[in-house]
């Protein structure tokens, strides 16, 4: 299977830069499916010939892997906007009344007081403060909840694009191919201990709204690590 979707990947690498659909963050994914012939959705996953397809540019340092919610019952925090009332901050734009945006990883605490911390005898993974002599258990993935998200990474290939801009139009070369197949819980917990599994806070309240919005907690992972994640990995230049 994943000779055929290699095969036409690299046809479409051959088309060298196309056009971008639409704008944004999300223009390389949509030129993507457009190009593939995948439909567009917001509310489920990317499937083409048995894989979940997702893009990026070849610049990105690291790479989405999942959003997941703490469980909530177990932490001691017990909703986003509890966390938002508690560790976010005042934005001086006047976009937001409140926000919480802030990168979290297990090497030492942010300028929130937050960080990372793995029990790698049970696989659990907990965000804790320390700040100004100040230590605070915040809230806890268990194991059940990281292997249900890791399940879903099964089966994923990304295909980077080399982003070319001609005056205010993107270009996207589609050039490299990574085939990603049975993550693993126990290597995702040793990659957060050592720093190259991080967690994106992307919490918010809107000027005039009474409703926290919240986009995460979005798990992220280097882009040298993601062959450490997999029990299978695979890469190919699509010009080759």
């Amino acid at each position: 299977m994943i000779e055929e979707v290699l095969k036409d990947l690299k046809n479409l690498s051959k088309k060298g830069a196309i056009k971008a659909v639409g704008n944004g963050s999300n223009a390389i994914g949509k030129t993507l499916q457009s190009e593939l012939g995948i439909e567009h959705s917001t509310t489920s996953r990317n499937s083409y010939k048995g894989f979940i397809v997702s893009s990026s540019s070849t610049k990105v340092k690291r790479s989405n892997l999942f959003s997941s919610v703490p469980d909530w019952e177990k932490s001691e925090i017990k909703s986003s906007k509890e966390m938002l009332d508690l560790y976010g901050v005042d934005d001086h734009s006047g976009k937001y009344e409140k926000k919480l945006f802030c990168s979290v990883n297990s090497l030492e605490p942010n300028s929130f007081g937050l960080y990372l911390e793995v029990d790698k005898s049970s696989k659990i993974l907990y965000e804790k403060y320390y700040l100004n002599n100040q230590r605070k258990f915040v809230t806890v993935w268990d194991k059940e909840k990281l292997i249900n998200k890791l399940s879903r990474l099964d089966k994923t290939v990304i295909v980077s694009a080399n982003v070319l801009r001609k005056g205010e139009i993107n270009f996207f070369h589609f050039r490299f191919a990574e085939f990603l197949l049975r993550p693993s819980l126990g290597k995702f917990i040793d990659l957060v201990d050592y720093g190259s599994i991080s967690m994106d806070h992307l919490i918010s309240l809107k000027k005039g709204s009474k409703n926290v919005r919240e986009q995460g907690p979005l798990f992220k992972i280097s882009k040298a690590s993601k062959k450490d994640l997999f029990s299978e990995y695979k890469k190919f230049d699509l010009m080759d």
